[in-house]
């Protein structure tokens, strides 16, 4: 069985400092972690989201904590991304946007002029 390796934030100084509220999912390719979350619920219901700079960290925090998500997700920024089209293409979006992974969809899935080419032909950028 393959081990994957988590990356390490990219500023650890930030971790904690990005919003809350971003894209879920999407984009298919990532630039940087920016931090790894744990979610949880406060007494009174609310969500309250846990920042850690490494992926061990967050695991380590969801196994204490009774009511966390088990599973951390991951903040990614992406300089880039790709969207998909109704009709089932794909299409180069060049915006950055923070989103929120499942961790194991950083496997991969780096941003590169090689990676792009896997989904869309880069002399059709949007």
């Amino acid at each position: 069985m393959e081990i994957l390796r988590h990356p390490n934030a990219h500023d650890q100084n930030k971790v904690g400092s990005y919003p809350t509220i971003v894209y879920s999912g999407g984009g298919y390719l990532y630039d940087a972690v920016l931090e790894y979350r744990v979610w949880s619920k406060s007494e009174d219901g609310q969500s309250i989201c846990h920042s850690f700079g490494t992926y061990n960290d967050a695991k380590k925090f969801s196994k204490k904590i009774p009511d966390a998500e088990k599973e951390p997700v991951v903040l990614v920024l992406q300089k880039q991304y790709i969207e998909e089209t109704k009709d089932g293409k794909y299409k180069l979006i060049n915006k950055e946007r923070l989103a929120e992974w499942k961790v194991e969809w950083l496997k991969n899935n780096i941003r590169s002029e090689k990676n792009i080419k896997k989904y869309i032909n880069t002399d059709e950028q949007a």
